[in-house]
Order: C-alpha cells, then structure tokens, then sequence
C-alpha cells in the first residue's frame, strides 16, 4: 500500500490498488497523471483504462478512510431551499428552456417515494417533496446531512454501503454526480436495485469522459477531479456498469450545461500559479455561477444534441 503525505493531518494518506470492478483481467494502459485542483494537497494521481472494457479508474486511490481529507468543508454547498425568490410560471418555464433543464431530469412518472443518494443540504429534496414527492436521502457529510435533517427529511449520514434499506421500497433512486465517487459502484448500485420496487426507476449523473473538453483539457479537465474522482466513465462504460448491477438501462443523454468547459479554460489559465492568479478567477467563477446557464445556452443545446457536454445523465429501471 502507498502512501502519501497530508497537510490537513500528521498521519500520511493511504492510497490502495484495485482492479478493474466488473472484473476483467488485470490489463490497463496509462491515460494521464494529475494532482488535486480542489486543496492543493501533495501527491500525483494516475488515471487508467481498463482494455478489456474500457473504464477508467483512479489508480492508485485513497482508501475510504482517507478519502474525506481531498473534501473542502463547503464541497455539498448549495442555495438552502427558500433563499430562491419564486418565479410566476411563465418565467419558470423560460429559465428551465434556457438553462441546464436536462440536469436533473427523471422519467416521467407521478410522484411517489424518492430515494436521493448524495443529497448534500437537501435542495433537491425540497424541491421535490414540493412536487408531491416522499422523499428522503443519504448523505455522507455529517454538515451537509445535518443541514438536510434540519429541513425535516429524513437523512442519513454516510454512505450507501453502510445506509440502513428505506422503510418502503422506492419508485425512484436519484443519484447526482455521485458514482464516480463511489470506493465501488457496482455494489452500489447492486444495493440501490434492491431497496427500488420492480419497474421502479435509477436516475443519475456523471462526468462523460469521451467529451470533446476532456479531450482538449486532459489533466486539466475540470470534471476530472482528482483523486475525488474514483471512476471516469464514458457513455459506454456508464451503460455496462449499470447493467451489470442488474439494472435495464432506458436512455443515457448528455446535459445541456458547458460550463466545465469554462472551468477547464480556468484551470489552464491558473497554471501552476494557483487558484488565485487574476487570469483565471473569472473563468472559474463562471464555472459556479449557474447564471452562465442562459448566455451559453445556444452553445450548450449544440454540444449536447452531439454529445460533448461533458456531462451526461443515465435513466434504468429495475426489471
């Protein structure tokens, strides 16, 4: 096992090997080594392509012990429900038209019972318990949990591995940006079929690493995230993880959302120089600031209908 060296703690971090998930023989080749964007914490991260199948991997990666340290505290930050002011409905519908509506899209169905894994504050909940929705969810942030109880869902802290099953079987499972965080997301996954009822349905996000930015932007690729980022996933790596969890993948699309690639030209920018440098604040600023949504929105619709988004979303249903 490796180890390497943490400022935010006198104990080093342990880094572990692991091959391929879907259990391929060991045979990977070398896509690029990166560093961590987010803390700036020492240390090099090899991202690796599985031959047989095609998926990538962080190799070698901190162990689920270690991994909370590479996390900033205001990570699952996001608008507490309530500071947003309403919209009539009119112009609802044309900031969603012009916006990221493909984000967090579902398949169509009534409410029901939603299971979010990853919720953070709890925004999404809000958002859909005030469409009909029982909702609860499953936070690894003790903060961010916390601040998602406080809103009066149930939550609870920590992973999917370890969550207690929902007291009723689901309709729905949401899952934003979450997999490529998972230590192993085909267990994952394999766990969450099992708490949804028969035809009950998985929605979830992940950065698509056959975009056209990360192919541009490589080791500074904003969606890369290392060693965040455990798994690296192209649309057909995506679809062959989920049904081999067991699940009947339905649609795989990409968001209409070109903001990492703002992101990715903040990153170049900044350089070794830090986040900082004047250069590059804006760009990345912009890559936070959903307001961007709507002046690049033309952009986003285009790279999106071919796919080069950089983020993409997979609807399945347990059979």
């Amino acid at each position: 096992m490796d180890r390497v060296s943490s400022r935010a703690t006198s104990d080093p971090v342990r880094l572990e090997h692991r091959g391929c998930p879907l259990g391929c023989a060991q045979a990977d080749r070398p896509l690029l080594v990166g560093r961590d964007r987010l803390l700036g914490l020492p240390g090099r991260f090899r991202v690796v392509q599985c031959r047989g199948c095609g998926l990538a991997r962080t190799d070698p990666r901190p162990t689920r012990e270690c991994i909370g340290r590479y996390y900033p505290e205001d990570y699952h930050w996001a608008p507490i429900p309530g500071e947003r002011r309403r919209l009539p409905p009119i112009l609802r519908a044309l900031r969603d038209a012009l916006s990221d509506a493909h984000g967090t899209a579902t398949p169509p169905q009534p409410p029901g019972r939603l299971l979010e894994v990853g919720c953070g504050m709890g925004t999404y909940l809000h958002e859909m318990a005030g469409r009909g929705w029982a909702v609860e969810g499953i936070e690894p942030s003790p903060t961010a949990s916390d601040a998602a109880r406080g809103l009066g869902y149930r939550v609870q802290a920590g992973g999917v591995e370890t969550a207690e099953p929902p007291g009723h079987a689901v309709d729905l499972v949401v899952a934003w940006f979450v997999l490529e965080h998972l230590h192993d997301p085909l267990a994952a996954l394999r766990r969450l079929r099992g708490w949804v009822r028969p035809g009950g349905w998985l929605a979830a996000s992940v950065p698509d690493l056959a975009s056209l930015d990360y192919r541009l932007f490589r080791s500074r690729w904003y969606s890369l995230h290392l060693p965040h980022h455990l798994f690296h996933y192209t649309p057909a790596t995506l679809r062959r993880v989920v049904g081999e969890a067991g699940w009947q993948v339905e649609r795989v699309f990409h968001q209409r959302n070109v903001l990492n690639l703002a992101g990715s030209l903040g990153l170049v920018l900044e350089g070794d120089l830090g986040r900082g440098h004047p250069l590059a604040r804006p760009f990345l600023a912009c890559c936070e600031g959903s307001r961007w949504n709507y002046v690049l929105a033309p952009l986003a619709r285009f790279l999106a209908h071919y796919g080069h988004t950089g983020r993409m979303c997979i609807w399945a249903r347990r059979p």
